[in-house]
């Protein structure tokens, strides 16, 4: 079949503005398909960078800040193989056997990430055996670990260092997300709490340590879960992440780190919801802000964010039944895709989901990428 762009000729906007309007019967284009947003902006039905310009910040080279674009696996920037989007599954059963069986399964099936739970109590993972356990015979290696702290942090780090140095050796090939959010600003407070400085010291040598063993892993992600219940909107969900970066930054920067550094060891977790164009507009602005905030921090050339987009009945209201929450987790995963993140996890419907799920999961992210061509183009 070929590459979608061998297939069809390059249209301008003029002319497919022209094409459109002459289909409309003298209707006018803004009017007829042109819809506003829950944001209040206006969503018009195509954008391109020849649209017509609109106020931009001075302060940032967008160019730069987006260039981490949807693209497909070996055409990274710069033309190395560098890693591209990974479809995490969440396994959030407590029996490390029941998670084998599963991890196995989703691995088979093109999944290339797991999102285990890791720590005390009824965590899946909290001994180094229960890892074995959990990740014994495994037909592919992952490229993307993920794991949730639950209970003490510092143990917490140390058993996803020390199982996954045995699994890889001192430098291993996948890349490692230690769900770390210690200092968790509330949503509604002026302020950050104190937090004591021996956690804000702890925290420091986890990321240390992290960015020695595995250079490419984020031992701290700031989520910014989906605010609707409160009344929110995207905005301040995005300002409630962009403060969490920075207060993170700011912190570890006074205790001795390089900003440069730290910011790589910074992720960031965004809910997707159900209407199409601000979702992508959403990711996108998350990278607009998070190279300001570092251009702020005396950051010259700032490192790209890890964008982790979780797709699903947490932040998709109200609770949907089995098919519509398919519907609904393939739009957001098409968003999370056009948007550019750079993992997704499909949430199961409720609770800690089934086979089946895993099985819709996958199959909706491969076929958006495959069928769809979404891997295929730079810029969806």
């Amino acid at each position: 079949m070929g590459a979608p762009r061998d297939r069809f000729p390059p249209v301008s906007y003029g002319e497919w503005r022209r094409r459109v309007e002459s289909e409309l019967s003298g209707s006018d284009l803004g009017t007829a398909l042109s819809s506003q947003g829950s944001e209040g902006f206006a969503v018009e039905p195509l954008f391109t960078a020849e649209h017509p310009s609109r106020p931009r910040s001075p302060q940032v080279d967008l160019a730069e800040s987006l260039r981490s674009f949807p693209r497909p696996r070996g055409a990274a920037p710069g033309g190395s193989d560098a890693r591209s989007r990974e479809i995490c599954q969440f396994y959030g059963h407590d029996d490390p056997t029941e998670v084998n069986r599963r991890l196995r399964e989703g691995l088979a099936g093109g999944a290339t990430g797991a999102w285990l739970r890791l720590g005390a109590g009824d965590s899946t993972v909290s001994s180094l055996r229960d890892f074995r356990a959990a990740t014994e015979g495994l037909p592919v290696e992952p490229t993307l670990w993920m794991f949730s702290v639950e209970g003490d942090l510092g143990t917490a780090a140390s058993l996803a260092l020390e199982a996954m140095v045995e699994r890889q050796g001192e430098r291993g090939e996948s890349y490692v997300v230690l769900r770390a959010d210690p200092l968790q600003i509330p949503v509604d407070a002026a302020l950050p709490s104190p937090v004591p400085a021996s956690t804000e010291a702890e925290l420091a040598r986890i990321v240390g340590r992290f960015a020695d063993r595995f250079p490419s892993s984020r031992s701290i992600v700031v989520s910014s879960p989906r605010l609707e219940p409160g009344g929110s909107d995207l905005v301040l969900e995005l300002g409630v992440g962009i403060a969490a970066v920075a207060h993170y930054l700011d912190r570890l920067v006074a205790q001795g780190l390089d900003p440069a550094l730290t910011a790589t060891q910074i992720g960031w977790t965004l809910a997707m919801g159900r209407e199409i164009f601000p979702e992508i507009a959403k990711l996108r602005a998350a990278r607009v802000l998070w190279s300001q905030l570092l251009h702020s921090r005396g950051v010259v050339s700032p490192s790209r964010p890890w964008l982790h987009a979780v797709c699903g009945a947490g932040g998709l209201q109200p609770q949907p039944e089995a098919w519509t929450h398919l519907l609904r987790g393939t739009t957001a995963a098409f968003s999370a895709i056009a948007g550019g993140a750079d993992a997704i996890t499909i949430l199961p419907l409720e609770g800690r989901g089934t086979s089946s799920q895993d099985r819709w999961a996958r199959n909706t992210q491969l076929i958006l990428a495959e069928e769809s061509f979404l891997e295929e183009v730079l810029d969806p």
